[in-house]
């Protein structure tokens, strides 16, 4: 044959018969049974990563856990307070916090780091979730036949078809086996764009890795060495934006807001609260109720944290006066400082800021006053909310903002991401509270449009305890993402459409 006619064979396109549907209906009769399925059940062909495989195993947290950020309650550790007064059974008059023991010291870097060994990195997390959503699209099947109200048989799956409902004729097997591939194909493209987001979001937080690593870089060579004149520049805005790395807070936290009152002053408040300490004083007895009751899922604060904890928060209340709210945010401050002095200072330094300061004199009238530029915020950025708020219910801004606010969110959100508000709060000021009241609103809005009692069961002080009621092993705080999620909704909420 010559070379062009062989070229020509060889590129030639069968053309199918064009068969009119009764045709198509009589040669599909006339396929072997068995060569009906193989057209249509033939995966040689599928590229199916390996790691697609799943093992029908029992998983340590749900899905639905997964995905809306619930934190494992951690069992406590060895605590040095009694289990009847939950006071030291080292604590006395004489006991000081001036130097840390080599005991002390020890606990406390023990239990912070048990604590943060328990909690799961984020790509643990992400690749948990994505295996999770793996196995339950693998073994996802369709139901075996649409009317349940017969019992199964063979008869009856012999005559009704499974796939259709049971008052239309059943699907020849051509037409099942085809669809049944079908279901089979959406299932494998399901699983393969769950491994295509876990690797995106892999990639994502091996991102956020390497740019916390040049950050913190960035911190101690450029910014700590300059500290009040780095500030200052829009560069540096951009690192707290981010987040300050966690072994920098205690010098960044305390060289912007720490107020040091004189030495003998503070001495003295020391001494007195070790006094009402050794009493129990009903002040003391509710203070170690609050304790017992903050972060269920951080036992530090039961623990190590324990005493420095509670000292801090009675001679604040010696100082001015203990409320509500007062607590978290202590604990909060004083698990990023450590330090017993420089928390302290940096609770006093957060207290003497407008808006913060207002809510812990309790002035209601002066605080709806200084709220007004948020309500027309509030009404240009969310029209629907701020109706539903301010003129359907008549809700004063006090009544939900003062529960937000008061503990700087550490009522409602996790402790990292209530770090990450205090970074740039410490910078940007009041207008950062503000801003965040709008991000989670944002986040959350949906479930705010109930009455006024079925908004503070969301966002009041005892949301949390009513969304956890009945649970033991895993608590649940507002659902906003995780912390650089947040932020970036915060820091995005007024910008421009």
């Amino acid at each position: 044959m010559p070379k062009e006619q062989q070229n020509d064979s060889n590129s030639m396109v069968t053309i199918k018969p064009n068969y009119s549907p009764s045709k198509k209906l009589h040669k599909r009769r006339e396929i072997p049974k068995e060569d009906q399925y193989q057209m249509f059940d033939n995966d040689s062909d599928d590229d199916l990563d390996d790691t697609v495989l799943i093992y029908d195993v029992p998983l340590s947290q749900s899905l639905v856990q997964l995905t809306t950020h619930q934190k494992p309650i951690q069992p406590r550790l060895h605590s040095l307070a009694s289990d009847t007064t939950h006071t030291s059974s080292i604590m006395s008059s004489q006991y000081s916090l001036d130097s840390e023991s080599d005991l002390d010291t020890a606990l406390f870097t023990d239990a912070k780091s048990i604590a943060l060994e328990m909690s799961r990195s984020k790509s643990v997390l992400a690749i948990q979730e994505s295996t999770m959503r793996r196995h339950l699209i693998a073994n996802f099947d369709r139901p075996k036949s649409l009317d349940s109200s017969l019992p199964s048989s063979h008869l009856k799956e012999k005559f009704i078809s499974g796939t259709r409902q049971t008052d239309l004729p059943p699907k020849d097997k051509l037409e099942t086996a085809k669809h049944l591939k079908e279901f089979q194909d959406i299932k494998t493209k399901a699983i393969r764009n769950e491994l295509k987001n876990e690797k995106e979001t892999l990639k994502e937080l091996e991102k956020r890795r390497k740019q916390k690593a040049q950050d913190l870089s960035s911190w101690q060579n450029s910014v700590i060495p300059d500290f009040k004149k780095q500030v200052q520049l829009a560069e540096t805005r951009e690192l707290w934006w981010r987040g300050i790395p966690p072994k920098l807070r205690q010098f960044i936290w305390t060289e912007q807001i720490g107020i040091h009152l004189p030495s003998e002053y503070l001495s003295n408040l020391k001494t007195k609260s070790l006094k009402l300490i050794d009493l129990q004083d009903d002040l003391v007895q509710t203070i170690d109720k609050d304790i017992r009751s903050i972060f269920p899922d951080m036992p530090i604060f039961q623990t190590s944290l324990y005493e420095k904890l509670q000292l801090i928060l009675v001679m604040y209340s010696q100082h001015k006066s203990y409320q509500r709210g007062l607590s978290t945010l202590a604990a909060v401050l004083l698990y990023n400082i450590g330090d017993f002095e420089s928390t302290f200072a940096c609770l006093l330094g957060l207290l003497q800021r407008t808006v913060m300061k207002l809510l812990y004199n309790n002035e209601k009238d002066q605080f709806n006053i200084e709220a007004s530029s948020f309500l027309r915020t509030f009404q240009k950025k969310m029209p629907e909310l701020y109706h539903h708020f301010q003129l359907k219910l008549k809700m004063e801004p006090w009544t939900y903002l003062e529960p937000l606010i008061k503990p700087i969110f550490s009522n409602h959100l996790p402790l990292e991401i209530v770090s990450s508000i205090l970074d740039v709060y410490i910078f940007e000021g009041d207008s950062i509270l503000w801003r965040c009241v709008l991000g989670l609103f944002k986040k959350i809005g949906y479930k705010l449009f109930g009455d006024e009692d079925e908004i503070l069961d969301v966002i009041g002080w005892n949301a949390l305890n009513k969304i956890n009621k009945g649970k033991s092993q895993w608590y649940k705080y507002l659902d906003v993402g995780d912390e650089v999620e947040f932020i970036n909704t915060v820091r995005e909420v007024l910008k421009k459409k």
